[in-house]
């Protein structure tokens, strides 16, 4: 097999790895030129099992006063360090790849890996519109989002679509199979009509969230309601004179009144603040990190004019509204649950919602273990708090079967040994995914069970 070699330059903290052709070996920088120095080196194709990599120190440094080198040999592995300035890097963070909890297991739709906050979830993402099947082996702790289909925009200087209903949190499901439904986006309006409702999304009959509201048309004006409401028609009226569509209690927003006698309105979108009450553009949606990276959900679409100006679709795959000059409207993002953009009849239809989106994700990584896992901890007058007072203080050399910390500063090499202060340590307790936190003061002696 083939090596290539990786010098990680200086100021750099995040070193990405591609292991798919050849096999990497890294050599960390020296300790005491780089005190307080945090890296986090990953495999982020996860093919480290087929071209592993190896983390290397350099002259007498070591890894937590122990190792010179380390080989991941398992897809997916991951280390974060800092430089304690004497001799060793100091793991905080040791992931090889193999870490699954016991008997945890699942299938459905498309499965990929993330690290999000230090953690490594598996996810589950439901992308097709229509039924699918999610299988837990064993009960699960999950985080979900659940985004149900935009509507579609109304025709004649015309409402937005409202955005498709909004859901994100966390549960614990039992082993066995879930129906996943993935909602469609509401047919795009025609003939001054009012656009067609978005259907719903949901994660069998535990969590369901409610297809955006069409927006209103030159013949019925108003705007339908749903997730997010749908914006209301001007049908000719002056400002604020047409009802908009009604959002569902914590899935959205309320559309948006007629702007005036040439635009419609906005349709809601799931934005966590009240959509105003008059306005042509489509409201904001709400962002999620549930699919490993930030992203905006359920925006509404934006309204039809008469007028020779688009009105913008809101943040989360809203539709542009059309306008009298022959501009269409646009549809919905696919898979944001984004409304469609409001028509105006010389420009044809309104645009389609977009279709909504099943997110389900659990941790393997960095998890849990039957053993108290040390996470980190500082010296500090409260936690966090900087300035002299604040030293950094690694504990990995702990997690190694000591039943308690003693917080003194020969053990941790306080450099402010004359400011009084408290320890602090985050870690996870046996058999657990949520941190705890503990604090003694600075002479004081935290105790914990099996450290791992």
């Amino acid at each position: 097999m083939s090596f290539s070699t990786v010098t990680i330059p200086a100021n750099v903290s995040l070193i990405p790895l591609d292991t798919r052709t050849v096999s990497k070996v890294i050599f960390l920088p020296t300790v005491s030129t780089n005190i307080g120095r945090i890296l986090y080196i990953k495999d982020y194709y996860g093919n480290s099992s087929n071209s592993s990599f190896t983390v290397s120190t350099t002259g007498t440094d070591l890894l937590d006063d122990y190792n010179t080198r380390y080989t991941f040999s398992n897809s997916w592995g991951s280390l974060s360090m800092i430089a304690d300035g004497l001799r060793s890097w100091r793991i905080l963070q040791f992931y090889d790849g193999s870490f699954t909890p016991s008997g945890v297991s699942a299938t459905g739709g498309t499965v990929t890996t993330a690290t999000v906050g230090g953690m490594t979830y598996v996810i589950h993402t439901f992308s097709v519109t229509g039924t699918a099947t999610f299988t837990a082996s064993t009960s699960l702790n999950i985080e979900y989002l659940v985004v149900a289909g935009g509507g579609g925009g109304g025709v004649g200087r015309a409402g937005g679509g409202g955005g498709g209903g909004f859901v994100e949190g966390a549960m614990t499901i039992t082993a066995g199979s879930y129906t996943i439904t993935v909602g469609t986006g509401g047919a795009a309006g025609s003939g001054d009509s009012q656009g067609g409702d978005g259907s719903a999304s949901s994660i069998a009959a535990l969590v369901t969230t409610v297809g955006g509201g069409g927006g209103g048309g030159w013949i019925t004006n108003t705007g339908r309601n749903g997730g997010s409401g749908g914006g209301a028609s001007s049908g000719g009226a002056g400002a604020g004179q047409r009802t908009p569509g009604t959002a569902t209690a914590g899935q959205g927003q309320n559309g948006s009144s007629n702007f005036d006698a040439t635009y419609g309105g906005g349709g809601g979108g799931a934005g966590g603040y009240a959509f105003a009450a008059v306005s042509r553009t489509g409201g904001n949606g709400c962002q999620s990190q549930m699919s490993g990276v930030l992203t905006y959900y359920a925006g509404g679409g934006g309204a039809g004019s008469a007028g020779g100006s688009n009105s913008a679709g809101g943040l989360g795959g809203g539709g542009t509204g059309s306008t009298a000059n022959g501009t269409a409207a646009g549809s919905g993002t696919a898979n944001t649950g984004g409304g469609g953009g409001g028509g105006e009849g010389p420009a044809g239809p309104g645009g389609a919602g977009g279709s909504g989106i099943v997110i389900i994700r659990y941790p393997v990584g960095g998890g849990t273990s039957n053993r108290t896992r040390i996470l980190y901890a500082w010296f500090g007058s409260s936690y966090g708090s900087g300035g002299a007072a604040r030293t950094n203080v690694v504990l990995a050399a702990y997690n190694s079967g000591a039943s308690s910390i003693v917080a003194n500063t020969t053990t941790f090499g306080d450099t402010n040994p004359g400011v009084s202060k408290n320890l602090y340590v985050d870690y996870y307790p046996p058999n657990s995914m949520t941190s705890v936190r503990s604090t003694t003061a600075e002479n004081g002696t935290l105790t914990f069970s099996s450290l791992v």
